[in-house]
């Protein structure tokens, strides 16, 4: 929408000179890379076995996918205050895919940046898991850009985003967390036009201390996924930043 356009437009416009400026200024510090507990190979963690009775679910559906849906739900307490949950009938999903959905809760749950999605209470059951998110109701890059003049992002605005997810990445890898599957369908905008990344489905957990070229699998999106995805060696955290390319 023009508004959400217009508050992207501001939020840039503020932020290039202070990046730009902090990045002439300043030597990079080095940060303590401590990770959270991560789910283990049976896949638990710290996902809430409760009832979903503080949430009441709206009809309206955000979106969907083969094993879920999306809907706006509100706080019984906080009405005011809208969410997101995704609702994922795990009854279909493999020994494999619980524990790929295992890892995307906990990642979900302990990253703590403001251009990656968080989520706010998590559910599960004897058939579904509901994950309540944050709600981003301005779509996403995808769409965004199907909007914009020529279909494309201008320049100014191409490198304001950049830098943000640019920054996310490195506050995910510095967690030993890789996406695996960014692209402009999972970028999101807030109302006010803040960047979110989300589907952390495919993401994956590193091992410490030395693993961060020890992925093999193949996965992604064709358009976005690094060349070394699809080949029979390992690679690590730069496919992230080629598919951010």
């Amino acid at each position: 929408s023009k508004k959400l356009l217009r508050n992207i437009r501001l939020d840039w416009k503020s932020e290039v000179p202070r990046v730009k400026n902090k990045l002439k200024g300043k030597k990079k510090k080095k940060k303590n890379n401590k990770m959270g507990n991560q789910p283990n190979g049976n896949g638990s963690s710290s996902v809430i076995r409760g009832r979903f009775s503080d949430y009441y679910v709206s009809g309206d559906r955000i979106g969907s996918g083969t094993f879920a849906v999306v809907k706006k739900c509100y706080r019984k307490s906080e009405p005011s205050q809208a969410f997101a949950v995704k609702i994922i009938d795990k009854r279909h999903l493999t020994p494999r895919e619980l524990v790929g959905l295992k890892y995307e809760i906990k990642i979900l749950q302990t990253m703590e940046h403001p251009s990656v999605i968080k989520a706010v209470d998590v559910f599960e059951d004897k058939k579904k898991v509901k994950i309540v998110l944050e709600l981003c109701e301005g779509g996403d890059l995808f769409d965004q850009m199907l909007k914009m003049k020529d279909k494309r992002v201008e320049e100014d605005k191409a490198a304001w985003i950049t830098c943000k997810l640019a920054r996310a990445l490195k506050y995910l890898h510095e967690h030993y967390v890789v996406h695996r599957d960014l692209k402009p369908e999972n970028i999101l905008f807030t109302k006010d036009g803040k960047i979110k990344i989300t589907d952390f489905g495919l993401a994956h957990y590193l091992k410490l201390p030395a693993a961060f070229h020890s992925m093999h699998t193949c996965c992604g999106t064709p358009h976005y996924v690094a060349p070394e995805v699809l080949g029979s060696e390992e690679y690590g955290i730069e496919v992230d930043f080629w598919s951010l390319g």
